[in-house]
């Protein structure tokens, strides 16, 4: 299952009552349309300059990790309706001790599409064929820097040679399972972002199915702290234009800010966008499953969404006309991209 590419058909329909209604006529024909974002434990082995770990003050307060008993509730609860489960958000799924049974697990209750987001310093070649083999049908890498240096200096604790070896693990993975798919994930800013386009150089011989950059942004009193995206808008035709132009000549898909957007960090979205959020994007970790108000221990999605009236909110979102100046809310920048 191409995931991106069902992604790229669902955020290319322009109307967002059209998108509404999809949603619906999935929710009760029993189509798989939500993805779960699970981290395992919150913890990592790194401590990025720009990432929330590197404060104190932001960063998750120490916690166990899931328990066999918490997976499987996971499981009843939410994995017969994903159509992704993306094993690793915020922080570094690696230091889980059972990655592979709770691979297998979502593949066993039909995933379609199973995805590892990590540093990767943790990873060697026969722990990513053990997970291949278990169902992991993709991995996001993140990385700030394709030099040693601001790889290094904007990843503290992260090794330059433990990334050009993940590398070379990544090419016998893809000779043996062509399908795996190989995403990176850059969060560009004023020091690396000149660096974007050695992004091929690096990955030589391996090819990158999908490449998301994204704008730093303020996520607590991170060590790095240079917020401003003005000169990077200025030279956008020169710093990222290229880079979006070399993924549409490798078949690369690229998700990144588009010139217009760049600035909208701060800015509002609408109603639309929201809902669409609350509905499909669940996050789970120890701390936390989906909502507040979620009883892991009771509730499935359905259960929950019947209790919430899902059907009615969405019906009430596609016929009721919108006051735009009172549905805007803040933005979290998930939905802030274009996919080509």
């Amino acid at each position: 299952m191409n995931f991106y590419s069902l992604a790229k058909k669902f955020f290319g329909i322009r109307s967002p009552r059209v998108k509404l209604f999809s949603i619906l006529a999935a929710h009760y024909l029993g189509v798989r349309y939500i993805g779960v974002f699970l981290d395992p434990v919150l913890a990592c082995n790194i401590r990025c300059k720009m990432c929330y770990f590197s404060d104190d003050k932001s960063k998750p307060k120490p916690t166990r990790p899931l328990t066999e008993e918490q997976t499987q509730k996971i499981a009843k609860a939410f994995f017969h309706r994903a159509a992704k489960l993306q094993i690793g958000c915020g922080a570094e799924p690696s230091l889980y001790k059972n990655l592979p049974q709770l691979i297998s697990k979502g593949k066993q209750c039909g995933i379609p599409y199973i995805e590892l987001t990590t540093n990767g310093q943790l990873l060697t070649t026969d722990s990513l064929t053990q997970m291949v083999q278990a169902g992991l049908g993709g991995m996001t890498i993140s990385l700030h820097g394709t030099t040693r240096q601001t790889y290094e200096f904007l990843m503290q604790g992260a090794s330059f040679d433990k990334l050009t070896s993940l590398i070379d693990s990544l090419r016998t993975i893809k000779q043996q399972f062509p399908s795996f798919q190989i995403r990176v994930n850059y969060t560009f800013n004023n020091l690396n972002v000149k660096e974007l386009a050695g992004i091929w150089e690096l990955f030589d011989n391996v090819h990158i199915d999908v490449l998301q950059i994204r704008p730093i942004q303020k996520l607590g009193e991170t060590e790095y702290a240079d917020f401003d995206l003005s000169d990077i808008y200025e030279h956008f035709d020169t710093l990222i234009s290229p880079v979006i132009d070399g993924c549409q000549q490798r078949g690369t898909t690229y998700i990144g800010p588009s010139k217009e957007n760049l600035l909208a960090v701060d800015d509002k979205r609408n109603h639309f966008d929201e809902l669409i959020e609350s509905i499909t994007y669940c996050y789970i970790s120890p701390s936390s499953f989906y909502k507040p108000d979620f009883d892991i221990e009771n509730d499935t999605y359905e259960s929950y969404q019947r209790k919430n009236s899902l059907g009615g909110k969405i019906l009430k979102s596609i016929f009721h006309r919108h006051n735009e100046d009172k549905t805007k809310i803040n933005r979290t920048k998930k939905m802030n991209y274009t996919i080509k």
